[in-house]
This record gives C-alpha cells, sequence and structure tokens, in this order.
C-alpha cells in the first residue's frame, strides 16, 4: 500500500470530514477538497515533466498546504526530500 492510499482511505469513509484545520491561519480543507487539490498539483507537475519516481524537495513552514502538496507528489508516485525551514545550512557531518 502507498502512501497516498492511506489518504485516500480517509477519503472514501467521510469525504466531507475536515483533513486539515490551522488554527493559526484559519485554513480549513475536507478530504474531498484536498483530494482534488493533490490531483490537480500531481497532474500539473506530470504536465511540467515530472515522472515516477522522480525527487521532489519542499522548503517552506509546516502548514497545511505543505501536506497538500506532498499528498500530491505522492500521488504522482513521486519521493519526497524533507526540508525544512529549520534545518541548518551547515550540517554537522564527519566525514
Amino acid at each position: 500500500m502507498r502512501s497516498i492510499d492511506y489518504f485516500g482511505r480517509g477519503h472514501d469513509l467521510d469525504p466531507g470530514r475536515n483533513c486539515i484545520i490551522e488554527a493559526e491561519s484559519g485554513l480549513e480543507l475536507t478530504f474531498a477538497e484536498v483530494r482534488e487539490l493533490t490531483f490537480r498539483i500531481a497532474a500539473a507537475l506530470q504536465k511540467d515533466g515530472f515522472e515516477n519516481q522522480d525527487l521532489l524537495g519542499l522548503y517552506g513552514p509546516n502548514d497545511g498546504m505543505q501536506l497538500v502538496v506532498i499528498l500530491a507528489n505522492w500521488r504522482a508516485n513521486g519521493n519526497w526530500i524533507p526540508v525544512n525551514t529549520r534545518n541548518e545550512i551547515e550540517a554537522n557531518v564527519a566525514y
């Protein structure tokens, strides 16, 4: 089962149920609304040349729309590279 399939199960159980709620911004999206957005974003990615198992890195804050794009990436069968605005520029890596 793919990650997007778990989201699909939530949608199938209750499409009208809230999927994303952001208290700070007031954003509220149902499973049906998120599903529609993920199909539209996935189609746009593929139209722009995104292919099966391509990598997608997202740099931005942890918010509801970031989650929508991650789900869209999985819907397009891409690989998500987690990047966060809190990541440090210089990593403490031993070579």
